[in-house]
């Protein structure tokens, strides 16, 4: 089918302008019916892909924050551990132990009569009690000194049941038990 120009040649201008209209207002819809509605769904689309994408991304950075100070505080708790282990002394570190309070009795002019460490106690699943039954003789300064400095160890040290009898002259006789901890591995 032929288009016949003359028709269109012989409208008047308003026809013209009407048919112009129709056709400009139907590309139009066409426009917004094949390719702007797609194009505006995918735009909201990618905008709500975009606002979860940076929910998601300030959550992993509280994450972050968090591990941060998590990473901080285990670092302290690990700190705190092994300051704690300095005072709970492990089964190496109780010989020394052991010579260090027999040391100190002896530079305070101590005689020990019975040194002799007793059966361990597990207590709870952090620490072990080390007893040892001690008895020994001095002059009572001599002894104070002696309980005092053993007490001033890094080590945890504590005397309980406490006797002291008159000895010999100026001399006590002292028994006791000290009581020292070790840290119980797992």
């Amino acid at each position: 089918m032929a288009l016949n120009t003359e028709f269109f040649v012989k409208m008047s201008i308003g026809q013209k302008l009407l048919i112009v209209a129709a056709l400009v207002l139907t590309m139009g819809l066409l426009y917004y019916l094949l390719i702007d509605s797609k194009l505006t769904k995918e735009y909201n689309d990618k905008q709500t892909q975009l606002t979860e994408k940076r929910t998601d991304l300030a959550k992993l950075e509280t994450v972050e924050k968090d591990k941060e100070k998590l990473d901080r505080e285990l670092r302290e708790k690990e700190r705190n551990l092994e300051k704690a282990k300095e005072k709970l002394p492990t089964d190496t570190e109780m010989e020394r132990l052991f010579l260090n309070i027999s040391e100190i009795g002896q530079q305070n002019g101590i005689q020990f009569i019975v040194f002799k460490p007793q059966p361990e106690k597990k207590q709870q699943d952090l620490y072990i009690e080390v007893p040892i039954d001690l008895s020994f003789s001095g002059s009572y300064r001599y002894a104070m000194n002696f309980f005092y400095k053993v007490t001033t160890l890094p080590r945890i040290v504590n005397f309980t049941g406490i006797q002291i009898t008159a000895g010999k002259g100026t001399e006590i006789a002292v028994s006791c038990k000290a009581v020292t901890f070790k840290f119980a591995a797992k």
